[in-house]
């Protein structure tokens, strides 16, 4: 039930960032982003006291994990590097692999994290691509 759960999120997430990629353009990706990167932050502060408390300080080290996977494309796009839309879904499909290993336990945390990262994804591949320069056709 929860696998069927995660898949029917995860295709509403992705129409969602679609949309989003549409109507509003380049500033919904960098807050789909920022906010991906906030959600990991916000879990991993939370529940790393629980964390340490149960299974020693290497599990605070595990929950930071999604916060670097979230990170990787903000700092990819403040960057300015190409192929963003390649780096967005590796990072939003290990995000949610990582959630969905951790899912008996905290990992229903990192969950929302993981979905705003895969709408991120999505709306980063479907959002228009500048012309190139240089030829005319």
């Amino acid at each position: 039930m929860l696998f069927l759960l995660v898949i029917v999120s995860a295709v509403v997430v992705v129409a969602a960032g679609i949309v989003a990629a549409r109507a509003a353009g380049p500033s919904a990706l960098r807050l789909l982003r920022w906010a991906a990167l906030a959600a990991a932050a916000i879990a991993a502060v939370l529940l790393a006291p629980a964390a340490v408390r149960d299974a020693g300080w290497f599990a605070a080290v595990l929950l930071g994990v999604p916060v670097a996977l979230a990170a990787v494309p903000v700092i990819w796009d403040l960057t300015g590097g190409r192929a963003a839309a390649t780096v967005n879904w590796l990072a939003a499909v290990l995000a949610l692999c990582w959630a969905a290993l951790l899912a008996l336990g905290i990992g229903m945390a990192l969950l929302p994290a993981a979905m705003l990262q895969l709408a991120a994804a999505a709306a980063t591949s479907a959002a228009p691509q500048p012309a190139k320069a240089g030829r005319a056709d």
